[in-house]
């Protein structure tokens, strides 16, 4: 069932890379670095705080035009 699905994205890491890719797209209008998205989603598997993955997302270098 749904429940069990959401346990294997968790377990696998698609979970947070789909939040990471929902969220960079929706903020950034841009491709970010594969680095950011790596850091990203290893910080939102850890916590699941999409407010903390927000907070991440607008301060970082992608979002303010910085270096990719």
């Amino acid at each position: 069932g749904p429940l069990a699905w959401v346990e294997r994205a968790r377990a696998d890491g698609s979970l947070a890379e789909c939040a990471v890719a929902k969220t960079t797209d929706w903020l950034l209008h841009a491709d970010p670095s594969e680095s950011d998205i790596a850091s990203w989603a290893e910080a939102f598997a850890a916590d699941e705080d999409y407010r903390e993955l927000v907070r991440q997302v607008v301060t970082s270098a992608s979002y303010w035009g910085g270096a990719r």
